[in-house]
């Protein structure tokens, strides 16, 4: 019984290596390489059913679909990117109505275009401006990373 076991074993391991020894022949003389002077090609011919000859050719210079990501990252870095103006500078939405000065501390009155006033010291800031310094007839404020100045009537 276990010469019998021994035996079919064997036979089906040469079944095997006989079955994936025609499946590689036969891949191996359904392809076949050319070289040109520019190009190198692996190109598998192949019969379809109804008896047609057909061939499947594989250039080393043509895009390689499994490498999309690595040309794109490629193409991207030598790209240069496109110079951005910086955006226009527009003015705060506030106009300098007066200034109050007390004994010590000068406060500054803006008004919005809604009709809001507020009174600002040196140092506080609304809405993006910043009230850098208070003289007698100016304001001088930052807004947007620019510093400009108000004038009293302007």
């Amino acid at each position: 019984m276990k010469r019998d076991s021994k035996i079919l074993t064997s036979f089906l391991l040469v079944l095997l290596a006989g079955v994936w020894g025609a499946v590689g022949y036969q891949i191996y003389s359904a392809a076949s390489i050319t070289e040109s002077d520019d190009t190198q090609e692996f190109a598998f011919h192949t019969k379809s059913l109804d008896g047609n000859q057909g061939r499947f050719v594989y250039a080393a210079d043509a895009r390689d679909p499994f490498l999309f990501k690595a040309r794109v990252v490629e193409t991207l870095k030598k790209i240069d990117k496109p110079k951005v103006a910086p955006p226009a500078w527009v003015p705060p939405p506030f106009r300098l109505t007066g200034i109050l000065v007390n004994a010590k501390r000068k406060t500054a009155l803006l008004e919005e275009a809604g009709g809001a006033t507020y009174f600002l010291k040196e140092g506080d800031s609304l809405r993006g401006v910043k009230i850098v310094t208070i003289g007698r007839d100016q304001v001088v404020y930052n807004y947007l990373g620019q510093k400009r100045e108000w004038r009293v009537g302007e």
